[in-house]
């Protein structure tokens, strides 16, 4: 599991509901070392906080979720549009190639709403029986849910993502 401050609730929430005998790896990434928090998890699962300082939003945890993995590169976050190149996520940028800032997908349903068929095989790619879930920021679930998929080769039905918020943006209301 990896999320920003904005998903820690949700985390932290599905940790206790865990039964005992889990295990895996949950990356927090929030602003400062006094937002850690205390939270319940299985003794196999290993949580692991990120503080972000004045880093891009979810720079620090792309790069831990790599290291876990023992995986290549990350994708870089950019602190702004302007900077992002083609394997660059900036926190504006949204185009064709983008994921909509909408973002909000699951092994079951797609971001836009229709069931996906979550029985069409078997495969499990080179990460096996492993599951992500991802949310926060949605340049940084953008940008890690590609690693997941397009350079790790994970089956897209083993991610669930959402994105919360996109930065620079105010919620409408």
């Amino acid at each position: 599991m990896v999320g920003d401050e904005t998903a820690v609730p949700a985390v932290a929430s599905i940790l206790e509901s865990l039964p005992a005998h889990a295990v895996g790896t949950a990356v927090l990434e929030v602003p400062q070392a006094d937002d850690v928090q205390e939270v319940r998890a299985p003794a196999g699962v290993d949580v692991r906080w990120c503080v972000r300082d004045q880093a891009p939003i979810g720079s620090r945890s792309i790069a831990e979720v790599a290291r876990v993995l023992g995986a290549g590169s990350p994708p870089v976050i950019q602190a702004g549009p302007d900077q992002a190149g083609p394997d660059q996520v900036g926190p504006d940028q949204v185009g064709p190639d983008r994921v909509d800032p909408d973002l909000w997908e699951t092994p079951v349903y797609s971001s836009s709403g229709e069931q996906l068929d979550a029985s069409s095989g078997e495969y499990l790619g080179p990460t096996g029986g492993s599951y992500a879930w991802v949310a926060g920021e949605s340049g940084m679930v953008t940008a890690l849910r590609r690693y997941l998929v397009k350079e790790l080769g994970m089956d897209r039905r083993q991610v669930a993502f959402m994105g919360y918020w996109r930065q620079g943006v105010a919620m409408r209301g």
